[in-house]
């Protein structure tokens, strides 16, 4: 899995974001070394938690959630937080309405991420 290039993953991205989210990790991995591997498993739970939970107009796909990781590994970010979700919540949802309903749950999310990753 960690051998499969970044643009083939992209190209099949609903295919890898219905497997098992532990799946996801050594993309991401690749994607942002030098983030921290707890914060790319709480990314990774983010995901997951949003696709189950929120409802959005466009859910949040495999190729958002590199493009989140790459963004906080540039910010350097250390753990994942409210604060953080919310400076960077248009890497995970483009459309307005998606941005605001992620918002609204974000504190939900992270309290479920926090006690299951």
């Amino acid at each position: 899995m960690k051998d499969i290039p970044i643009e083939i993953i992209k190209q099949y991205k609903e295919e890898y974001l219905a497997l098992d989210p532990t799946y996801q990790i050594p993309i991401l991995e690749k994607s942002a070394p030098n983030l921290p591997k707890e914060v790319i498993k709480n990314i990774v739970g983010f995901g997951f938690w949003t696709k189950k939970l929120v409802r959005l107009e466009k859910p949040i796909a495999l190729s958002e959630l590199i493009n989140w990781a790459k963004t906080l590994e540039m910010l350097g970010v250390k753990e994942l937080n409210s604060s953080t979700v919310e400076l960077s919540i248009g890497e995970l949802a483009k459309r307005q309405n998606d941005q605001a309903n992620l918002l609204i749950n974000t504190s939900r999310i992270l309290k479920i991420v926090q006690q299951t990753c």
